[in-house]
């Protein structure tokens, strides 16, 4: 389950336990996948938005034409492990909106700070997220696919292990 916050005609000042994306200190790769996150579960959340289909593009852009696409499915997958765990809706911010994007909702924080725990190698930070984020259920499925995602981010951007051949399709037509 899925809900998001879209305040209409917000200016993206948060609200109760809502912090401001900028201010949590994400590098650029921490950016990038709370975008891609959003994505996804606005397209869980609102299928027709087709969101998820963005999240290739973005993926690639910030973590090159071979590892992107790749980091993109994992994050997919720590997100369906989620969605598996918990009970209650997801909350999370909209990320079509330029205002709302700017908000961190407190169930996207308990994720991201899972996300940055496991990532810098402070596993007691990232199991006691993913300990409030899976509302206490077994969080393993979870921590084991953000590791997943953790070898990814940190494996070099290889290259496609063949060569596309370009052709001149000018004579065909």
């Amino acid at each position: 389950m899925t809900s998001y916050t879209d305040k209409n005609g917000c200016n993206g000042t948060p609200e109760g336990n809502e912090r401001l994306v900028d201010d949590m200190g994400y590098g650029p790769a921490e950016r990038a996948l709370l975008d891609l996150m959003r994505l996804y579960f606005l397209t869980f959340a609102d299928p027709h938005s087709h969101a998820w289909m963005r999240t290739g593009t973005i993926a690639s852009a910030h973590f090159g034409h071979a590892q992107g696409p790749r980091i993109a499915q994992a994050l997919l997958n720590v997100v369906n492990a989620v969605r598996l765990i918990r009970s209650s809706p997801f909350e999370f911010s909209n990320p079509e909106c330029p205002g709302c994007s700017r908000i961190l909702c407190e169930t996207e924080r308990q994720f991201m700070g899972a996300l940055s725990g496991v990532l810098s190698g402070h596993m007691s930070a990232a199991h006691a997220n993913a300990m409030l984020l899976c509302e206490g259920d077994d969080s393993r499925s979870f921590l084991a696919a953000l590791e997943d995602l953790k070898v990814l981010i940190h494996a070099p951007n290889e290259t496609w292990p063949f060569e596309l051949e370009l052709r001149d399709h000018t004579a065909i037509y």
